[in-house]
């Protein structure tokens, strides 16, 4: 008892205090992460209309489908990606807010690399900046992970003992990133094209694809319609893989989809770093998104 008591003590006073000392045991992130996730999941809780387009995915959703864009369609989109959100965590922000929603299409921004990731960085990101609920408690107990365990039990003192009180995310961040209303990340750095990447064979664990079948059962069972998108990244590094024909293969099982690496080959100035888009390349990319949406006729029923 004691022992626990003391635990209890010591992972406050570190998280309150001395945050990034112990990062790897304690990487509670509300608003010093990039992404804006908390911002986000703020103003999605307030939306009390229904939206055209959802996006979820992981953070080239919310670098990649800018709201300002699909306005002068006259659609209105909401965009809840975030970072390294891999389709565990997919499948829960669907069933949080697809009722609230209630969105016309679904936009599944989908990264390869996320389907064997472990999802603990994206559920610390959760725990730390969304309202927690049974479903997110439960999910971050499945993780088996100290470092989610330990962000959790943080997050439950921080909320209880009013450490979260009033916070409001930085905007502009100071990497100088700025939030659109919408859920869009805005970004107008400039990738150098100085990366080099070693060449990568995707693999899948089946836990991800579970989930990702569940999503997609879900939209099926909900009549929703969906995209499944693989939105562009820089040459260097989408030429690094050796096994596309896999990934765009298993992605065609489950719905249309469309690998956009292969229809824009855009230059490197118009990504923010080695894997994300900045606002020139998301104007030319959301182009392409919305022209794909009219010939399909989603928006039209």
């Amino acid at each position: 008892m004691l022992t626990s008591v003391v635990y209890c003590v010591g992972l406050i006073a570190f998280g309150r205090f001395v945050p990034f000392l112990i990062p790897w045991n304690l990487p509670y992130i509300r608003g010093h992460a990039i992404g804006h996730t908390f911002t986000r999941f703020k103003e999605a809780d307030k939306i009390d209309q229904d939206i055209d387009v959802l996006v979820i995915g992981p953070s080239r959703a919310y670098r990649g489908y800018d709201p300002r864009i699909f306005r002068q369609c006259q659609w209105r989109l909401f965009n809840l990606g975030s970072s390294a959100q891999t389709p565990v965590q997919t499948a829960y922000v669907l069933d949080r807010y697809v009722a609230k929603i209630r969105p016309k299409l679904v936009i599944l921004e989908v990264a390869p690399e996320l389907f064997a990731s472990d999802g603990n960085e994206s559920m610390v990101d959760f725990i730390s900046n969304a309202e927690l609920d049974i479903e997110l408690v439960r999910l971050a107990l499945l993780q088996k992970n100290i470092g989610v365990y330990n962000t959790l039990l943080y997050r439950v003192f921080a909320d209880m003992l009013g450490f979260n009180d009033g916070f409001v995310e930085e905007n502009p961040s100071k990497s100088g990133d700025l939030y659109v209303a919408g859920g869009y990340v805005e970004s107008n750095n400039r990738y150098d094209g100085k990366g080099r990447f070693e060449s990568i064979d995707y693999s899948f664990a089946s836990r991800q694809v579970r989930a990702f079948e569940r999503i997609i059962q879900r939209l099926q069972e909900k009549e929703i319609p969906y995209l499944i998108l693989r939105s562009p990244v820089p040459r260097a590094r989408y030429e690094a893989v050796t096994n596309d024909s896999f990934v765009d293969g298993f992605f065609s099982k489950y719905g249309y989809y469309q690998n956009a690496n292969e229809s824009l080959k855009l230059p490197d100035s118009c990504f923010s770093d080695n894997s994300h888009l900045n606002q020139s390349g998301t104007n030319c990319y959301n182009e392409y998104v919305i022209n794909l949406i009219k010939q399909r006729g989603y928006l039209n029923r």
